[in-house]
């Protein structure tokens, strides 16, 4: 190698070094307290373009390329609070985003807490959240999915709803709502094994003490099997 080999190798090397140096300060940086709070910023003022309210995220923690954890968040529509949940903990692989798959090892959820009220036309709140976007009037068909989807664990822990509406069949309050399920979507079929649902309602009181099922199929067929029921 001449001169000018050597020399094209060495600026090679050295532009190398400052982009896995680039790398290395990019990562660090999203794990200051800066960045954390920008970025949770930002999925407040996002979430406002969807949504005929105002999300309120309390904390963010987390390296944000394998898990994070969001604490205190609150859905509000003034002057109500529609959804507060104590804590959402997740935990993923970003890797397999690069071959279109979304990896998700776990996915909890505590305490979350629903208000549902049901107006004099009957109208529900929550069929209210929605905002309507540009892209929901337009006409231009929107492209296939074509992500797989892996979630390993979903856990919704401690759940309740308040429920206000003049139809007395239905529950004034449901408590202790437990769910943990695992699901696999590929391509168009999906596949999902729920392990466990429960929940208790007052006034009517009933009490749902576990079901679980396996339910696989896609837009034209359903399938239920290994249906346990216990109340």
């Amino acid at each position: 190698m001449g001169a000018l080999g050597w020399k094209i190798a060495k600026y090679l090397v050295y532009a190398l070094l400052a982009l896995i140096l680039l790398v290395v300060l990019s990562l660090a940086f999203t794990q200051t307290p800066i960045f954390k709070s920008w970025l949770k910023g930002y999925i407040e003022d996002r979430a406002s373009e969807f949504i005929n309210g105002r999300l309120v995220i309390g904390k963010l923690e987390g390296n944000l390329y394998g898990d994070f954890t969001l604490k205190n968040i609150s859905l509000i529509t003034e002057p109500d609070t529609v959804l507060a949940i104590a804590e959402i903990r997740a935990g993923y692989s970003i890797w397999p985003l690069l071959s279109k798959s979304v990896f998700i090892d776990s996915l909890i959820v505590i305490n979350p807490v629903l208000h549902m009220e049901q107006d004099a036309e009957g109208t529900w709140n929550l069929t209210q959240l929605p905002r309507e976007t540009a892209q929901d009037t337009t006409s231009a068909p929107s492209g296939e999915f074509d992500y797989e989807i892996h979630l390993n664990r979903f856990r919704m822990q401690d759940g309740s709803t308040f429920i206000v509406s003049t139809d007395s069949l239905i529950p004034k309050r449901i408590e202790n709502i437990f769910l943990e399920f695992t699901l696999d979507y590929v391509g168009e079929d999906f596949g999902l094994r729920l392990d466990t649902f429960a929940l208790e309602t007052r006034h009517p009181s009933i009490q749902l003490r576990s079901l679980g099922a396996e339910i696989s199929g896609n837009s034209r067929l359903l399938n239920i099997t290994n249906l346990d029921l216990k109340t």
